[in-house]
């Protein structure tokens, strides 16, 4: 008896030994799982969030690049736009230029021709222009004071998606004399008046309106002349600007002077012509070379 009673206690004890051996197993797993589930709830977490902000940045870019190729394109076709002004300014001017040489102003078919010889035009011309070259205007004017005025007009169209039905109207304008000539002082005698500067000879009847007129100064050259002047009893050597035992190859007197003088610039010549104001001449008639019908 003793020894089955033995036997018992033994199996019972190693019984409890077994479950308490499993329960303090079970009781360290417990926190084990309860990691992992944590750490695959975390991953997921992460992957959600990851997964969120790579969708608000792909809807960010959806809307951002429509409007960066937007804003690109117009500063294209800006560009575009003053190439076109640029150039047709170019073709202008060149216009304007062949046509004040050719005094081409009455016809303005012929200004046109000129323009569109020198413009070419193009695909950009016809891409951005209403009408392309066909649709650019020129009109030739003569103005006062024999200028050219060459006008060319058109319309720019904006070539940008949604803006394409804008239209500008430019116009570019350009001036130009015309080559017909020059007139030394033109207009000097009608708008000087009687502040205006004429030129009196000393003891002279009339007044110059151009100082080196030859009846307040003449010129003498030839050998003959020359020697008839030196020897002449009206004139004597200038002291300023004849050096002895030279002889000048041309000679100036005036007619109512009484030297003669070797250059045009001398000092004693010019005290022999005044400058006065016109309204200062007095009872002196205008010269019938110079000063007539002026």
């Amino acid at each position: 008896m003793l020894f089955l009673r033995h036997i018992i206690k033994n199996s019972f004890l190693g019984m409890c030994n077994v479950l308490c051996s499993k329960n303090k197993l079970i009781g360290k797993e417990k926190p084990l799982q309860a990691r992992v589930e944590r750490w695959i709830l975390l991953k997921r977490n992460r992957a959600s969030c990851f997964g969120s902000s790579r969708a608000s940045i792909t809807v960010e870019t959806s809307l951002v690049f429509p409007v960066f190729i937007c804003v690109l394109c117009c500063f294209m076709a800006l560009a575009q736009m003053v190439l076109i002004e640029t150039e047709v300014h170019y073709a202008a001017s060149q216009t304007a230029k062949v046509c004040a040489q050719k005094a081409v102003v009455q016809q303005p078919q012929n200004a046109r021709g000129v323009f569109f010889s020198i413009y070419e035009g193009g695909s950009l011309c016809e891409n951005l222009i209403d009408g392309g070259k066909r649709g650019i205007s020129i009109h030739s004017t003569l103005l006062e004071g024999e200028q050219l005025q060459i006008k060319a007009a058109y319309t720019l169209k904006v070539p940008v998606p949604f803006f394409s039905g804008l239209r500008f109207r430019k116009k570019t304008t350009v001036k130009r004399r015309i080559f017909s000539g020059y007139v030394k002082h033109w207009g000097e005698y009608e708008e000087a008046g009687d502040n205006q500067i004429v030129y009196v000879a000393e003891n002279g009847v009339v007044y110059h309106k151009d100082s080196s007129c030859s009846h307040i100064c003449l010129k003498i050259t030839g050998s003959a002349a020359i020697q008839e002047v030196l020897h002449s009893s009206k004139y004597a050597a200038c002291e300023k600007c004849i050096k002895k035992g030279k002889n000048p190859s041309a000679l100036f007197v005036t007619a109512y002077g009484d030297c003669y003088h070797s250059t045009l610039g001398c000092s004693g010549l010019k005290r022999t012509i005044k400058a006065v104001k016109l309204k200062d001449v007095g009872n002196l008639r205008p010269c019938s070379r110079c000063a007539s019908g002026r």
